[in-house]
C-alpha cells in the first residue's frame, strides 16, 4: 500500500522497498534480467536485438529402390538441392547495414550436393534414414540441419517378404506331386532344385534355409 511505497509500512526499512526510488529499481532488475539489459529499469525492452546462430532447416527426400536392393543393401548418391551459407555476408543477411545483394537478406544460397549413402540391408517401405548435417545451413553460423530419406520398395513379380522371410509360389506338375520328384525354384541369387516326395499336396510349404533377408543384428538370413 501507500505506507509500504513511502517506507512506513512493514515492508519498509532495511530489508524492505525503502521508496518509489527503490521499487522500480527492483522491477527494472529484474526484467533487464530477463530481456539481457542489465540494471536498466523497463528500458530493457527497447532497441533490436541481435539475432543469435539459427539451426538449419531439415530436408526432406523419397527414394525408390529394388526388392533386391532392399534385401541386400545398396550404395546410392543423391543428388540434394539445400541451401548454404552465403559467402558474400557470411550468413547475416547485410553487408554491413543494408541487404545483402547476393542472398536477397536471406543469409544463404542455393546449391546443389551430392551424398553417398548406405541403404542398409533388410530396409522397408515406409523405414527412414537420417544423414546429419545434411540439410539446409543455418543463418548467423547456425548448425545445418538433417537429411531425412523416405524409403519405397518396389514390389517384385515373384517375390513377397513376409517379415524377414521370403515367400514365392512355385507351380508343380500333378505327376510331380503324386510320384514325387525334383523342382527347380527361383531364388535371389539364381535357381536351385528341391525334392517334392510323393504324395505333396497343393499349398504345402518347403523352406530353404538362409535364403531369406538378413536381420541387421545377426548374420543369419
Amino acid at each position: 500500500g501507500a505506507d509500504a511505497v513511502n517506507g512506513q509500512g512493514g515492508f519498509g526499512g532495511a530489508g524492505g522497498f525503502n521508496g518509489a526510488g527503490d521499487f522500480g529499481d527492483i522491477f527494472g532488475d529484474i526484467f533487464g534480467d530477463f530481456f539481457g539489459g542489465g540494471s536498466r529499469g523497463f528500458g530493457g525492452f527497447g532497441g533490436a536485438q541481435k539475432r543469435g546462430p539459427r539451426r538449419g532447416a531439415d530436408i526432406r527426400q523419397h527414394i525408390g529402390i529394388t526388392f533386391e536392393e532392399a534385401v541386400f543393401g545398396k550404395k546410392v548418391s543423391l543428388k540434394v538441392n539445400r541451401s548454404e551459407e552465403c559467402d558474400e555476408c557470411h550468413g547475416t543477411g547485410k553487408i554491413p547495414e543494408k541487404a545483402c545483394s547476393t542472398c536477397h537478406g536471406t543469409g544463404l544460397e542455393k546449391e546443389t550436393v551430392t551424398r553417398k549413402v548406405r541403404i542398409p540391408s533388410g530396409v522397408e517401405t515406409g523405414q527412414r534414414l537420417v544423414v546429419r548435417d545434411g540439410g539446409n545451413a543455418g543463418g548467423n553460423n547456425g548448425i545445418f540441419g538433417d537429411l531425412y530419406i523416405f524409403i519405397t520398395v518396389k514390389k517384385h513379380d515373384i517375390f513377397r517378404r513376409d517379415g524377414f522371410d521370403i515367400h514365392c509360389e512355385v507351380p508343380v506338375k500333378m505327376t510331380t506331386a503324386i510320384l514325387g520328384g525334383e523342382v527347380e525354384v527361383p531364388t535371389l541369387e539364381g535357381k536351385t532344385k528341391i525334392k517334392i516326395p510323393e504324395g505333396t499336396k497343393s499349398g504345402t510349404i518347403f523352406r530353404l534355409s538362409d535364403k531369406g533377408i538378413k536381420k541387421t543384428s545377426s548374420d543369419r538370413r
